[in-house]
């Protein structure tokens, strides 16, 4: 039998798969959006709400630490997800690298910034932690969105870019920090939750 299998037949099949990738997603697949959307919001309301009790006001930063045994257990759970599936494809790979150097981005930033203030003896390096965070979440999920083909991940994106310019504004206008922590909330349920329950459904479909 002859075969008629050229190069175009085989872009045209490395296209396809390529699609297929984009459009079918593990069951689960918005979980860690969802988790992490929820311990921010929830951290960032704790926040808030402890700046109006506690003094000195930069103690409520400790809430913060809470995030480490929750990148912990959420790696171990994904990593040991991506163990048992079946496959994983080149763009999931993408994705979990865009996430992890996003997250290493966050702690030099972060690092640098108390070092900063501390040796310069001012608190306003910690005014852009928040606002300069939220830019790097909205560039991971607009990455991430154009490699899956999702449209909740770039509205996601914009709701974070939004929420920055917003922490920026109120600095200017209200004079507080305090309010930074409810944009932060916010943005998360929006920019996290919602798409990652959007993407369990839609991966659900799929199954």
């Amino acid at each position: 039998m002859e075969n008629n299998f050229n190069e175009q037949d085989s872009l045209k099949l490395i296209n396809e798969m390529i699609t297929q990738a984009r459009n079918n997603f593990r069951k689960g697949a918005g979980n860690s959006f969802i988790l992490w959307g929820y311990t921010i919001a929830i951290l960032g309301m704790l926040n808030f709400i402890l700046l109006h009790i506690i003094e000195p006001a930069y103690c409520t930063n400790y809430v913060w630490l809470m995030t480490i045994p929750v990148f912990i257990g959420n790696y171990w759970y994904e990593s040991k997800r991506a163990k048992q599936a079946a496959v994983t494809t080149h763009l999931d790979k993408v994705v979990t690298t865009i996430w992890l150097g996003f997250f290493i981005s966050n702690l030099v930033f972060i690092g640098s910034i108390f070092f900063i203030a501390i040796n310069w003896k001012t608190y306003i390096p910690y005014l852009f932690i928040t606002p300069i965070i939220m830019i790097m979440v909205g560039l991971a999920l607009f990455i991430t969105a154009k490699v899956y083909r999702f449209k909740p991940y770039f509205y996601g994106a914009c709701i974070f870019w939004l929420g920055a310019v917003l922490c920026i504004v109120q600095y200017s206008w209200v004079e507080s920090i305090d309010l930074e922590f409810i944009i932060l909330s916010v943005s998360m349920i929006l920019g996290f939750v919602i798409p990652g329950h959007i993407l369990n459904r839609k991966a659900e479909s799929n199954v």
